[in-house]
């Protein structure tokens, strides 16, 4: 079901596998960008959602104080919900060094769900319907 239509994101609810997708079309701007995140999280609280898929391949020229207010700011509003999974899939051009980025900036430490990183949305769903949970984890695809 669809939650949100805007020219820069989609936001589908997967009601059969308890699953938010947000599809990203480009990067919007500071506010639209920080508001559709807060859309987000209200829509994980409210369907109570285990799993997430953000497809961000098309997500290019973030605003770095976006980036430091998305792990800073909005993460640790994340790790309040029920999440046990979270999927990002990344560019394939710059998969590698966007893995690397995000490995280096997450504490792993303080993670409450599962994240890994794909460079295609199948194998994302695949890892979301399939793979057996192991815990707070950061993989690479």
């Amino acid at each position: 079901m669809r939650c949100l239509s805007e020219e820069f994101l989609h936001i589908d609810w997967d009601e059969e596998y308890d699953l938010l997708y947000l599809e990203w079309h480009y990067y919007p701007g500071n506010d639209k960008f920080r508001d559709s995140l807060g859309l987000v999280l209200n829509l994980a609280q409210q369907k109570n959602v285990k799993f997430g898929i953000a497809n961000v391949q098309q997500l290019m020229a973030m605003a770095p104080e976006d980036i430091n207010w998305l792990l800073d700011n909005w993460l640790p509003e994340l790790l309040t919900l029920s999440i046990q999974k979270i999927a990002l899939v990344l560019p394939p051009s710059i998969f590698e060094e966007l893995a690397s980025a995000y490995l280096q900036k997450l504490d792993v430490s303080v993670l409450s769900f599962e994240i890994e990183f794909f460079a295609q949305v199948t194998a994302a769903y695949h890892w979301i319907k399939n793979k057996p949970l192991t815990g707070a984890n950061l993989h690479m695809e």
